[in-house]
């Protein structure tokens, strides 16, 4: 097998491997709890953009686990982004 062929085969793998992290991430946000990572990854914006809007008044509530770690339940965001692309 040369280099190349080795490179090629490394790649595919790890792209299998990052599809399946993918969906781990899929799966546990599904469970209700998201991330400021996880929103804004799903709505696509950068960090201020996204600060900017989970600092509205009408923005889903953040759910304290401890002192520094914040989940977001997922059908608030939901709904919030929704009334956004409504207005």
């Amino acid at each position: 097998m040369s280099t190349t062929e080795t490179l090629d085969t490394i790649y595919m793998e790890l792209l299998g491997v990052h599809a399946e992290l993918r969906e781990l991430k899929k799966q546990k946000t599904s469970l209700g709890l998201m991330t400021f990572a996880d929103i804004q990854e799903e709505v696509g914006l950068g960090k201020s953009a996204t600060y900017k809007l989970l600092a509205r008044p009408d923005a889903p509530k953040k759910i304290r686990l401890s002192g520094t770690c914040v989940r977001y339940r997922r059908s608030d965001v939901e709904n919030f982004f929704n009334s956004l692309q409504e207005k």
